[in-house]
């Protein structure tokens, strides 16, 4: 007894499957930015080549590991909160900042767009993650940052220290005037009250920039 079955469309869907698979993977080897398939746990399903430029691994290293044993402990929470739940809750496009140890040790900045992987009935049953090394920009930002408290230190020293002698020298000029008798600099006073009172009004400005 011999049974016939029509597979046509099957074999059409694998050649189709086949071919986004080529696809996809010659995409990927070609980006600078690590492109990973994951189990919704995290285990790394595939990892494209770009992993031996960008931390040191060879992707065959990575298959089937736990993404979250590379990640710098203080990440963790934040990586599973702002990241991992929200893709498995089908929420799409969750990026998040954090560390991974590379394969010599040391810890590089990453920047990953998680997205989920949904079947038919909206289930995720993969996540897809793209990441890029992010290290100079964090610099950059540090750097900036610092600079930006070093201006706001500056700023508030150099007002506290100008307005105390500021206070002085109007105080003096306004006694000057108030002095019983003709004196023959008054012209000379009020001007130094005047200017000292601008300079304190912009000491203050300062102050409040600084603040």
């Amino acid at each position: 007894v011999v049974t016939f079955r029509d597979i046509t469309e099957r074999r059409r869907a694998e050649e189709a499957l086949r071919e986004n698979e080529a696809r996809f993977r010659l995409l990927t080897e070609k980006m600078g930015d690590l492109v990973c398939l994951h189990e919704p746990d995290g285990r790394y399903l595939y990892v494209s080549p770009s992993c031996r430029r960008l931390i040191g691994y060879e992707p065959e290293e990575l298959l089937g590991t736990d993404p979250y044993a590379l990640f710098h402990p203080d990440d963790l929470d934040r990586i599973r909160n702002e990241a991992h739940d929200k893709a498995l809750d089908g929420q799409a496009a969750v990026t998040v900042t954090y560390r991974i140890r590379k394969k010599g040790g040391e810890y590089t900045w990453f920047e990953t767009l998680t997205e989920p992987i949904l079947d038919e009935s909206g289930a995720v049953v993969r996540l897809q993650t793209s990441s890029r090394d992010v290290t100079e920009r964090r610099r950059a930002e540090e750097a900036l940052a610092a600079a930006a408290r070093q201006k706001t230190e500056f700023l508030a020293e150099v007002s506290h220290e100008l307005r105390t002698p500021l206070t002085v020298i109007r105080g003096n000029a306004e006694i000057g005037l108030e002095m019983d008798g003709e004196c023959d600099h008054k012209d000379t006073l009020r001007e130094i009250v005047r200017e000292s009172s601008t300079m304190s009004r912009m000491v203050e400005d300062l102050l409040f920039l600084a603040r």
